[in-house]
């Protein structure tokens, strides 16, 4: 990458009385009228890999900008510490905070500079700014050096992320709640639950600027509605960007056709995952301008808004990948009946389903429920195999124990007794199938 330097010449004026003028050292008065030169490589320019391409791309900040501020901090043995603050007008840099002081034939070392825009110096360390938030800006270290205390040389060109990028695409100029949890902001330490409220930039992206581990999760909201709900399974890496895919369509105000020809379009140009917000009163009929569309398609959706799926909603959408309907709870029978690609099937509020609703759901790897009330079992919800063991189930932390009536109908038992820790729990066995694993959320 070629090096864009920029040379800024920065005068420090030292205005004081004559008395105070006769207690300084005549060499330290000489050497603080000296003009200082601080030299700036260009911005460190990321990138993003195109495999991420969700939304639109965006590589990052690539240049310095109007208002940008380097951080350093100086030490010499006559001086000791001292910390500073440039800012970048758009043509030259300025000291807009703290003092340096530079002293004829006394070593400089510049310790650290930083390019942390969240940031401010308080007593020799980062501190956060009022109003900001750890983890929604960068926090780049890069080097800094001077030969003869009057030219300060800073260089970016091997400055690395100690931390990996989020980059969640979403609508444009739009308000979203991020709920990140076991999230560790750049430059932090510890893992923390955070909630931000982000509005989206004219490509429609959001940032956060950290590290995820195992097990850490992320939600994005508009509004009320959940866009996207994921778990990492693995560790984020240092250096790398990753983008999550929260883009949406509102169908809150299309009638049935409307809605019809917004997905047909959508198809057209190539999507294949799709989030669709419908209003809570939607039923059968919008559901069904969704799906007689999609009905042979090789997608991932998400519908939210409705609460309720009919009977047969999905049924025999053979190329369906997955599906999560975070505002369900109650699916009808035989509500993907014959779905046999379908891997994943996520409903968190979910509390009644009912007969024959899984049935011949060849592929299916994972199930995500709320608190179940009611399990109508009486024609089999997992044939042709009575034990799917390859299904990971997950459930609410306070799901209670279900027993059945005999005649295939699972209810909560009368002890009120709690499933987690019970036998079947320990068994992996929930209304009367054993799966891979069981765990909650």
């Amino acid at each position: 990458m070629c090096k864009i330097y920029q040379y800024i010449m920065m005068a420090f004026v030292v205005v004081t009385t004559a008395s105070c003028v006769s207690e300084m050292d005549e060499t330290e008065i000489e050497a603080s009228q000296h003009r200082i030169q601080l030299v700036v490589d260009g911005f460190p320019a990321f990138g993003e890999s195109t495999t991420r391409a969700i939304g639109t791309p965006d590589v990052g900040k690539t240049s310095w900008t109007e208002g940008d501020e380097l951080l350093l901090a100086v030490n010499s043995a006559y001086h000791g510490d001292k910390y500073a603050v440039f800012t970048y007008n758009g043509e030259t840099w300025t000291l807009t905070s703290g003092e340096l002081y530079f002293r004829e034939g006394n070593i400089v070392r510049v310790t650290h500079v930083y390019y942390a825009p969240n940031y401010e110096w308080s007593s020799g360390e980062l501190e956060l700014k009022e109003g900001k938030v750890a983890g929604t800006d960068e926090c780049i270290e890069g080097t800094g050096t001077t030969t003869d205390g009057e030219t300060v040389t800073v260089s970016f060109s091997s400055a690395t992320r100690k931390y990996s990028r989020l980059r969640i695409a979403t609508a444009p100029n739009t308000d979203v709640l991020v709920i990140a949890k076991d999230f560790i902001p750049a430059n932090g330490n510890s893992a923390v639950n955070n909630t931000y409220t982000f509005t989206s930039d004219a490509d429609g992206n959001v940032f956060l600027y950290g590290n995820f581990t195992m097990d850490s999760s992320i939600e994005v909201k508009y509004g009320e509605n959940s866009l996207v709900d994921y778990t990492f399974t693995e560790s984020t890496k240092d250096g790398i960007s990753y983008a999550l895919d929260a883009t949406f369509t509102s169908a809150v105000d299309l009638k049935p056709n409307d809605i019809m020809e917004m997905v047909k379009k959508e198809m057209q140009e190539g999507r294949t995952d799709f989030k669709i917000i419908l209003a809570p009163n939607a039923g059968e009929e919008e559901l069904k301008a969704i799906t007689s569309i999609l009905q042979d398609a090789s997608v991932n959706l998400t519908i939210t808004g409705i609460t309720s799926i009919p009977e047969k909603g999905f049924s025999q959408m053979e190329n369906l990948q997955s599906i999560r309907l975070p505002d369900v709870t109650e699916l009808g029978a035989y509500a993907f009946e014959e779905c046999s690609n379908i891997k994943t099937i996520e409903a968190p509020k979910l509390e009644k389903i009912n007969n024959g609703c899984f049935r011949n759901c060849d592929y299916l790897q994972k199930l995500v429920f709320g608190t179940i009330t009611r399990v109508d079992d009486t024609d089999g919800l997992l044939i042709p195999n009575n034990s799917r063991n390859t299904i990971d189930l997950v459930l609410s932390e306070q799901q209670k124990l279900l027993t059945n009536d005999g005649h295939g109908i699972w209810t909560p038992a009368t002890s009120d007794e709690r499933y987690s820790g019970s036998s079947e729990s320990n068994k992996n066995q929930f209304f009367g199938y054993i799966f891979k694993s069981i765990r909650f959320k």
